[in-house]
């Protein structure tokens, strides 16, 4: 037992022993990208769902909180205890195993502290695919996925992580464990008890295991580039891909000239695959399960009638898979480039697809009418109303004080609810968004969300303060 661990958490370290608990340290009070940072009073690393329980009940029993964390990758400041919280971490890095896997049946049962990315690998070994695909997915737990309900590149076809779940292990804020890995498609037996853990952020209970959908495995795929003069066009030209492939378009990204700029600046080995500069680019990746769909033509012909159209100003199509990866970096080291590149103010937002123009053009209205000079600009998940937004200072100026951030941050939630938009479109809300939650969601929605917690965990042990306060 660690030489500093308070009185009241001793029993809590000697049932887990050596490698399941231990001291604070940054890695479990630091995020990723250091923005947000706290304190707790232990960290707890169990290796089964029984250990699990038994942490949540002894803190239920001893009013401590709960921090449940993954792999600390959010945006948000979900998984980070608070600054001077009398809180536990509880990692659930030590549950990595993989259950069981169905490839009749199309299912993976993984524990919560699987590695995105070796989600991924399993399914692949099995001969089929798991679509959940983000930046983080070498560090991500799938758990952390689950619980923020994160979305991704392959949103336009797949959906989001909810869409990939079928069943749920969870245990509750009084230890209990809610038994929910059913393989069912079809279950129509009352409320459908899952959701309410999925997007929750551990509000709710802590997820240990999930049971989640796999699709069979990709034969072919195509990617391009296509420089589009702008948003309204690169949608339409989405759209008519769709069509073109029988909606075999797994993915659609939209990135501006800048952003073209600071990749290649800030990213070693990264190039512009035009000769000459465009307004904007849209990176599209057409998949098929079967070799019976010829998506190389139909990719070519359907790119050839866009040029012929004005649709697309130009193309690149990918000769192989290193050039569809170098096609890929651009958009994929957009935001580590971006945190080389100085300080933004960026936020993740949505409207609905017929919107994304007019709102792009409202939003940057908006945070000109603010800073005269600043440089505002919107990117992202196109294809499902998904756009990053963020507004950097001009060069050579200062980056912006409190004040600003908050007339700022003023400007650009008020011109997304004027489109009936979300300020939280794949990041959750964590400690960050707290303000926006009570601003700018419908007071019965909050009603709802506060009876149920209240309802799970009256004593408000699980992840205390985040996402409602």
């Amino acid at each position: 037992m660690p030489d500093g661990t308070p009185s009241i958490l001793e029993p809590l370290a000697r049932q887990l022993g050596s490698g399941g608990w231990s001291e604070p340290t940054e890695r479990y009070t630091q995020d990723w990208s250091t923005k947000f940072s706290g304190s707790c009073i232990g960290v707890a690393k169990p290796s089964t769902v029984e250990e699990v329980a038994a942490v949540v009940k002894y803190c239920n029993e001893h009013r401590i909180g709960v921090v449940p964390q993954g792999g600390h990758t959010g945006l948000c400041g979900g998984a980070t205890p608070w600054p001077g919280s009398e809180t536990i971490v509880l990692s659930l890095e030590r549950m990595n195993r993989v259950r069981a896997i169905d490839t009749e049946g199309l299912t993976l049962t993984v524990e919560a502290g699987v590695i995105l990315q070796n989600v991924q690998l399993a399914a692949k070994e099995a001969g089929c695919f798991f679509p959940v695909s983000l930046g983080a997915q070498g560090s991500c737990m799938i758990g952390g996925n689950i619980s923020t309900n994160a979305g991704g590149v392959n949103v336009l076809k797949f959906g989001n992580t909810r869409d990939q779940v079928l069943g749920l292990e969870v245990v509750l804020p009084d230890g209990e464990i809610y038994h929910g890995l059913k393989r069912l498609k079809k279950d129509n037996t009352g409320y459908d008890l899952k959701h309410f853990f999925v997007g929750a952020e551990g509000t709710l209970g802590v997820i240990t295991a999930a049971t989640l959908k796999i699709y069979p495995g990709f034969v072919d795929k195509g990617t391009a580039i296509c420089a589009v003069p702008d948003m309204k066009t690169a949608l339409a030209l989405l759209n008519k891909m769709r069509a073109a492939t029988g909606d075999q378009v797994t993915a659609g990204e939209l990135i501006h000239r800048t952003h073209i700029e600071t990749v290649t600046k800030y990213i070693p080995g990264t190039r512009d695959p035009f000769e000459q500069p465009y307004p904007w680019y849209l990176i599209l990746e057409i998949s098929a399960t079967s070799k019976i769909v010829d998506i190389h033509g139909a990719i070519e012909e359907t790119l050839g009638e866009a040029l012929e159209e004005g649709l697309a100003l130009d193309v690149v199509i990918a000769q192989s898979e290193a050039q569809s990866q170098q096609i890929w970096d651009l958009r994929e080291m957009l935001p580590e480039a971006g945190r080389q590149a100085g300080p933004r103010l960026s936020h993740d937002l949505s409207v609905a697809l017929s919107d994304v123009d007019a709102f792009h053009e409202d939003f940057m209205r908006s945070c000109k009418a603010v800073v005269p000079d600043c440089f505002p600009m919107g990117f992202g998940h196109i294809g499902d109303g998904n756009l990053h937004v963020s507004v950097s200072p001009a060069p050579g100026k200062p980056y912006f004080d409190a004040e600003t951030i908050a007339r700022l941050e003023d400007a650009m939630f008020t011109s997304v609810k004027r489109f009936g938009g979300s300020f939280s479109a794949e990041h959750g809300v964590g400690s960050r968004k707290i303000p926006q939650m009570h601003a700018y969601k419908d007071p019965v929605d909050l009603k709802v969300m506060r009876a149920i917690k209240q309802a799970l965990d009256p004593n408000n042990i699980m992840n205390p303060g985040k996402v409602l306060g």
